[in-house]
């Protein structure tokens, strides 16, 4: 694939971008966000998918960054965890790679969402991938592991194991989404 690092960062906001405009679409999906929030998060995401690319030394690199996205729930809360997620080759954005749906037991959602994460991330290595973009509704999760946020006695082990397995790779980015645009790997999670 011959294709400009600049333009695949376009390619990959845009794709965000339709998966956005499609959900509004429906109608019946209301957005808590302002237009510039949503403004500000794509160049977010731009940003954040260009530094990836451009990091990379592999000239054909497309071929080598991928995108997950994890999602964990327990209903009630606490009760039955259930965790899903996915991952896609940048090059092609419509074929997934692979999926997981998995039960996990009693526990609460935010026990759910790390061990989502951590799902997620030992599959990419089981698959040796070394340069990821990982998507998640939970803001917690996300920056306990960016190190943003403490974790509590409970979260502190799953947040060493998602850091200890995040060492494992080359390059990769854990970046907060809307719910909305976590249906995905939500569905998974059903």
């Amino acid at each position: 694939m011959n294709i400009c690092k600049k333009g695949l960062a376009r390619i990959i906001v845009q794709n965000i971008v339709d998966k956005l405009n499609a959900l509004e679409s429906l109608g019946n999906i209301k957005w808590n966000i302002s237009e510039e929030d949503k403004q500000a998060n794509y160049r977010s995401w731009a940003k954040m998918t260009l530094k990836n690319i451009l990091e990379a030394d592999e000239p054909d690199v497309i071929e080598h960054v991928f995108m997950g996205q994890f999602d964990g729930s327990s209903k009630p809360n606490p009760g039955e965890m259930k965790i899903g997620g996915y991952i896609k080759s940048l090059a092609d954005m419509d074929n997934t790679i692979s999926t997981f749906s998995l039960d996990k037991g009693y526990g609460t959602n935010n026990r759910a969402e790390y061990l989502a994460l951590i799902e997620l991330l030992k599959m990419s290595i089981t698959k040796g991938i070394k340069r990821i973009n990982i998507y998640g509704d939970s803001k917690i999760v996300i920056m306990q592991v960016n190190g943003k946020w403490k974790a509590n006695k409970d979260m502190a082990p799953l947040r060493d194991q998602a850091v200890y397995l995040l060492d494992q790779f080359d390059h990769w980015s854990l970046s907060h989404v809307p719910r909305e645009l976590n249906s995905e790997a939500d569905s998974l999670t059903r």
